[in-house]
């Protein structure tokens, strides 16, 4: 095979593995928000790859319809710094075309599980893969999980704050990160 003939199969096929790597969430549309104390990652997850996940666990076909109607924002914190700082998923607002998109919280995705009969054992999988609701970070502590949203194809704008606390004092700390996007479409 000649280098133009390599050259061109690699243009046609390069498209399609980009559009492949994007409809997975693979570092699609990660956003990150640094400072000397804090390290926030945001990736969203598709509604094939968060199904794909819980099905592996053995969850029921109607949960996985639930989940798949959904966006999945994977959430990774660590405390650069050498005193608490303090998760409150309270003080983390969203917004989506200048109107506030409310978060579905813990309570209510397990009135939504209890709802449906859904077995304790996945109720207690998926809880487990979320961000928990409070955390104080310890210096050095990282922790991860997802955030679950109202699936939109409009872009979403996060701000958060984080109290830094010694004694309970000090300066919040404010995160803002735009644009970021549900991956693919519900199914």
């Amino acid at each position: 095979m000649s280098a133009q003939h390599r050259k061109t199969l690699c243009f046609l096929f390069l498209p399609g593995l980009l559009a492949s790597y994007s409809s997975t969430g693979i570092a699609a549309n990660k956003s990150t928000f640094e400072t000397a104390e804090l390290r926030v990652s945001i990736a969203p997850r598709s509604p094939r790859q968060m199904a794909a996940f819980y099905e592996a666990r053995g969850f029921t076909r109607p949960m996985l319809a639930k989940i798949k109607q959904y966006c999945f924002m994977t959430v990774y914190i660590r405390n650069k710094s050498s005193h608490i700082i303090w998760l409150d998923l309270n003080n983390w607002h969203f917004t989506s075309n200048n109107h506030p998109l409310n978060r579905i919280n813990r309570n209510q995705l397990l009135k939504q599980w209890q709802s449906m009969g859904i077995p304790l054992a996945h109720q207690s999988t998926f809880r487990w893969t979320l961000l928990p609701e409070q955390l104080d970070f310890r210096p050095n502590e990282r922790e991860g999980g997802n955030i679950v949203l109202p699936w939109t194809s409009a872009p979403i704008n996060i701000t958060a704050r984080f109290e830094r606390r010694h004694k309970h004092t000090g300066k919040a700390i404010t995160m803002r990160l735009d644009n970021l996007q549900c991956t693919n479409n519900p199914s």
